[in-house]
């Protein structure tokens, strides 16, 4: 935080009144890159990327690792995956009770810069083709939902279809529908007239 400060501190030293040329313009860039670099001279670390490059690895699990590759006994796995998981335990413990009482910024703990999954995206194909303009698509749905449009309909064929026996109707009493009625929403409506539903539970006839 106080090199990041002295960066910011830096930069705004810097005279931004006198950019009339393009030497004077030339001078402040040339500045203001110096200031970036010292910045990064100072804060960026070497780091040797490895499958244990982790910030609670220490000495203890590479001398438990080393001692279980020169053995390969089972015990000496048992111990290197004992002592990781209490260094891990250690370093997690300490970096919660940091940020608790020192930082005091919880959403520190939180990770932020996790590659996102991107969403899962595919174009419209209609007859082969992609559809990558607006047009296409229109012309695709068009096709695809409105292809019986404008087409004679032949209701000729309903004649060969059976008619099915009436189904008795289960009659039902009054108490029935108003206990039925008692269970519906009061908000929302029955249908395209709007009548809410405390009309028909107050008038059930």
């Amino acid at each position: 935080m106080r090199r990041t400060t002295f960066s910011l501190l830096s930069l705004c030293a810097l005279n931004f009144s006198r950019l009339d040329s393009v030497d004077d313009l030339d001078l402040l860039s040339t500045a203001v890159s110096r200031v970036i670099s010292n910045a990064w001279e100072a804060n960026a670390r070497n780091i040797t990327v490895t499958t244990r490059s982790k910030k609670w690895w220490n000495n203890k699990c590479r001398d438990a690792l080393v001692a279980y590759k020169c053995t390969g006994a089972r015990e000496d796995w048992h111990l290197f995956r004992s002592t990781t998981r209490s260094t891990k335990q250690s370093f997690f413990d300490d970096r919660i009770a940091e940020i608790a009482s020192t930082s005091k910024r919880p959403w520190d703990l939180m990770s932020w810069v996790k590659q996102r999954k991107l969403s899962a995206v595919e174009a419209i194909q209609y007859q082969g083709l992609s559809c990558n303009s607006l047009p296409n698509v229109w012309h695709t749905l068009h096709s695809s939902y409105n292809a019986a449009a404008n087409h004679s309909v032949q209701l000729s064929i309903l004649d060969n279809v059976p008619c099915l026996a009436p189904r008795p109707w289960v009659s039902f009493s009054m108490l029935e529908m108003s206990e039925a009625l008692k269970t519906c929403s009061n908000v929302f409506a029955l249908g395209p007239d709007h009548i809410t539903w405390c009309y028909p539970q107050e008038y059930p006839s």
